[in-house]
């Protein structure tokens, strides 16, 4: 049981790694976007 528990804690880290892998550029892109309409 506790290595089961293991084994989904390590799932949801790596899950949770690609989103962040595919969101903090999308964030990035979007306040880089804001700051350039600031600008203008």
């Amino acid at each position: 049981m506790e290595k089961k528990e293991k084994y989904n804690l390590f799932g949801h880290f790596v899950c949770g790694f690609y989103v962040l892998r595919i969101y903090i550029p999308f964030v990035c892109l979007l306040s880089t976007s804001i700051s350039f309409k600031r600008e203008v």
